[in-house]
């Protein structure tokens, strides 16, 4: 299965079959947004597909390959994470 995914639209290709489109009728981001921001008010994590944790790594992962295209070199995750911030 190859899953593509812009702003406005999903495509999932499963073998042998007719690509599937899936058309967001509302803002994805905001939609997202909106779940995340009212599970965290409420203290929740139901409405939210990954833990705080996993999200806290996937941030970390994020904001260490845009420093990496900052400096033009590779970067140990672990070294980055440990870097204190002031």
């Amino acid at each position: 299965m190859v899953l593509s995914v812009n702003e406005s639209k999903s495509v999932i290709r499963r073998n042998g079959q007719e690509p599937e489109e899936v058309v967001s009728q509302e803002s994805d981001d905001l939609v997202m947004n909106r779940v995340f921001i009212e599970a965290a008010r409420q203290g929740r994590q139901d409405g939210i597909l990954s833990s705080y944790a996993d999200a806290a790594r996937t941030l970390a992962v994020t904001l260490a390959c845009q420093r990496s295209a900052e400096i033009g070199q590779p970067i140990e995750l672990a070294e980055f994470m440990a870097l204190k911030v002031h």
